[in-house]
């Protein structure tokens, strides 16, 4: 790997989530806050009807900052931030529409702040399993995931479409299990589970220590 000497950790260090050790210091590049932070929204009572939008919207010609397909509730949504200079976003959110093939609804400011924090939080405290699942497989991860919150074993999911990551939301604990060894059982890959409330409370309270104002990302283990 170009400029590495030896084997090069940051990459897996970094992917890790904390899996693989403590970072007790970090050095960042800065970058100044976008001019716009455009999120655009796309709403369906079942998340199938947002996976042909939702891989459209991947393979489009632009880059969006992010790409989050979600379930919670009676509602699914796609949602899709993109950021940058004024002129460049609204270019960027017109063609991601005609992409699309269906108008969003665009969202900016607080508002759209909120929806993200609600769909990004949605998981913690919950007996979650992380999945993950070739792009070609996304229709089936979410005609899956949308089966189990139809039967009730799962309260919801989110899935992280570039990365074919789903984090799925369990009722309880004992359903979490069962939704694992499904999961597997159809070839996805399991990633990752939410600890035990006793661990739980030990990653909260370094959470706390560490982010004392919630800054970072806390939907996510």
């Amino acid at each position: 790997v170009k400029n590495v000497a030896g084997f090069d950790l940051l990459r897996p260090v970094v992917g890790s989530r904390g899996r693989l050790g403590v970072l007790t210091s970090v050095t960042l590049r800065l970058f100044p806050l976008p001019e716009a932070d455009a999120l655009l929204l796309w709403g369906s009572e079942d998340a199938r009807a947002l996976v042909g939008a939702a891989r459209a919207v991947c393979t489009a010609a632009v880059v969006p900052t992010s790409v989050v397909l979600a379930a919670d509730g009676a509602a699914a949504r796609l949602l899709v931030r993109v950021t940058g200079r004024r002129a460049t976003v609204d270019a960027e959110c017109e063609l991601l529409a005609r992409a699309a093939g269906m108008p969003p609804r665009r969202l900016e400011g607080d508002e759209g702040a909120r929806l993200r924090t609600d769909v990004r939080d949605a998981g913690v405290g919950r007996a979650a399993v992380t999945l993950r699942a070739r792009p070609g497989r996304l229709a089936e991860l979410v005609e899956r995931a949308e089966g189990w919150r139809a039967s009730g074993a799962a309260a919801g999911w989110c899935c992280d479409v570039p990365a074919g990551e789903l984090c799925v939301y369990a009722v309880a604990v004992p359903e979490r299990a069962d939704l694992t060894t499904e999961a597997a059982r159809a070839g996805f890959s399991v990633v990752g589970t939410s600890p035990e409330s006793r661990a739980a409370a030990l990653v909260e309270g370094v959470r706390a220590a560490f982010d004392p104002d919630a800054l970072l990302w806390g939907g996510r283990w």
